[in-house]
């Protein structure tokens, strides 16, 4: 089945590449008729001018018609009838001027004159009949002066044209590659577009599984542990277990708002006592060294857990003795540090530790996008995340708070989509 293709476009088509795309794609168009309708003007205006000839075949023919005439005069044996036709057909060519095409431009270019040819041919003398053919000569010779003068002419007309028909098509194939890169372009630009956002789409979905991962074992755990729990006491332990995790899980998995959770990094802080949450993290492996009085901070307290969660799990995988966790204030600003005794990190391994799904060593699990979201989270508390390698071996990671923000956080210089 054959589908019409219509020769305008459609609204569709219009809303879609809007209507400064279209006057653009249309001015090659636009320009090669112009450029054809100027060039081709001045020849067809000379082509169809009636008083321009291309041959000379009127004056040749006056010429054969005297030549008769003057050869059938000299025999005998012509009869006086037909001398008598022969001489009235070459008057009557004689005695019609506008048989003649430009004859009064031929007859300025020499001496000629059709009428002194055609008195001399009225005379029918000998001598009268050949300065009549004589004459008849230098004005077929003076109309071939013309027709030379504009078959020149004509050639002149038909170089100009080959030439802006040249200048006609280098344009419009300009115009056209121009406009085929700028398609191409924008082409490229929206794919990559489109790309950029199924990758940040594909980012936050990885961010939330890894984030929703940690609460979700909690989860469980407390649940399996509760079964076997004895006493009230650890009924409620496990049950403010299963409450918090339960909380993290539904901060975390918004997916109506993913790109506010994990792209814009927004918080809501509050007064916040930073040892007391540090100790939610102690553990076997888990060496925790926090100050004996509060340190009251304005952070956002789930998203300064996931900091640590991350930072702790880092170290946690990465060496097989304890971890240290550590807080103190320092010029008057709160630091903490995770310290682990692992094979620590080299030069470009610390350059890119904070890039998303990069992972050092992919036989052990993980998705790689800790370290990114733990470092965009502690910009969006004001502060800086840092790694760094210690004398004894071993990896720090140093974070420094600063003063958490409540609108959405964007960096110009760290960013986690690119």
């Amino acid at each position: 089945m054959t589908v019409p293709v219509p020769l305008w476009p459609s609204r569709r088509v219009t809303d879609r590449l809007g209507w400064r795309e279209l006057l653009l794609a249309a001015v090659p168009l636009v320009f090669t008729l112009v450029m054809l309708v100027f060039s081709f003007a001045p020849s067809l205006q000379l082509l169809q001018q009636p008083q321009h000839s291309w041959t000379g075949f009127p004056y040749q023919s006056m010429i054969n018609k005297l030549y008769g005439y003057l050869l059938a005069s000299q025999d005998p044996h012509t009869s006086p009838a037909q001398l008598n036709r022969l001489y009235q057909q070459a008057l009557a060519s004689l005695n019609n001027p506008n048989e003649y095409s430009d004859l009064a431009d031929i007859e300025r270019l020499g001496d000629a004159r059709l009428a002194h040819i055609a008195e001399l041919f009225r005379g029918r003398t000998p001598s009268a009949l050949r300065a009549a053919v004589a004459e008849a000569e230098q004005l077929n010779a003076q109309a071939h002066q013309q027709i030379n003068a504009q078959r020149w002419t004509y050639v002149q007309h038909l170089s100009r044209l080959r030439m802006q028909l040249l200048i006609t098509a280098l344009v419009t194939g300009l115009f056209s590659t121009a406009l085929t890169v700028r398609a191409l372009a924008l082409w490229r630009r929206e794919r990559r577009a489109r790309d950029r956002q199924a990758r940040q789409q594909q980012d936050l979905l990885e961010m939330a599984s890894h984030e929703l991962r940690r609460p979700l074992q909690t989860l469980l755990l407390a649940s399996d542990l509760m079964r076997e729990a004895g006493t009230h006491e650890q009924r409620q332990r496990f049950l403010n277990m299963i409450e918090d995790s339960a909380a993290q899980i539904a901060s975390r998995s918004d997916l109506e708002q993913l790109d506010t959770v994990y792209r814009l990094m927004q918080l809501s802080p509050k007064p916040t006592d930073l040892g007391a949450l540090l100790r939610e993290f102690s553990g076997p492996r888990l060496q925790l060294s926090v100050p004996e009085q509060p340190l009251v901070w304005r952070v956002d307290p789930g998203r300064l857990r996931q900091i640590i969660e991350n930072l702790v799990e880092n170290a946690l995988k990465y060496t097989d003795g304890r971890v240290q966790l550590i807080l103190e204030l320092h010029d008057a600003q709160p630091q903490i540090r995770v310290e682990d005794g692992g094979p620590g990190l080299t030069d470009e391994q610390l350059e890119r530790a904070f890039e998303a799904r990069v992972r050092f060593q992919p036989d052990r699990p993980g998705s790689g996008m800790g370290l990114a979201v733990a470092r965009r989270l502690a910009q969006a508390h004001g502060g800086q995340l840092q790694l760094r390698r210690l004398p004894h071996g071993g990896t720090c990671a140093h974070l420094q708070l600063g003063v958490a923000r409540v609108d959405a956080f964007r960096s110009p210089r760290t960013t986690l989509f690119g």
